[in-house]
């Protein structure tokens, strides 16, 4: 009798941890598959892997394979450094040109208002007030300065 309360509280104290472990999170299996994606398709690894053995050979500190293998890692950081400024400019564009959409956008669609407007009318509208602001701006531009006479 006494075994089988042991047995049976082993069992219990093992089962309970894994019950409350068990707990159930949605996976998202798209974004995995994008994840898997990027590293097989995107990856540079084999390039860097190549650049770094075979294409600078041995780096002995001191030698001559070092400062050529120190000379490639530091083009290939500078060029990392341009892709990731690219990025980031093209990331900051998206975003003031978005900014400017909306600033178009709000005061042709007031808030409480929208009835049957459809979002193409309302693009193509701050669209067009996008060209006549640039064709202001170019006619600002292209007018002679005015003095004022004295």
């Amino acid at each position: 009798m006494k075994i089988r309360r042991i047995i049976f509280s082993a069992w219990i104290l093992m089962f309970i941890p894994s019950v409350l472990m068990s707990q159930t999170e949605k996976i998202d299996l798209n974004m995995i598959y994008k994840i898997k994606q990027e590293g097989q398709r995107n990856s540079a690894i084999e390039d860097l892997a190549f650049g770094l053995t075979d294409f600078t050979g041995p780096r002995l500190t001191g030698s001559t394979g070092s400062t050529r293998g120190n000379e490639w890692a530091k083009k290939k950081m500078e060029e990392f450094k341009e892709r990731k400024e690219k990025a980031e400019a093209a990331i900051e564009a998206k975003g003031k040109i978005v900014a400017s959409l909306e600033a178009k956008i709000l005061p042709l669609a007031p808030l409480g208002n929208w009835g049957n407007t459809t979002w193409e009318e309302i693009q193509r509208k701050a669209e067009e007030a996008m060209k006549e602001e640039e064709e202001e701006e170019k006619e600002e531009e292209t007018e002679p300065d005015k003095v004022p006479a004295t």
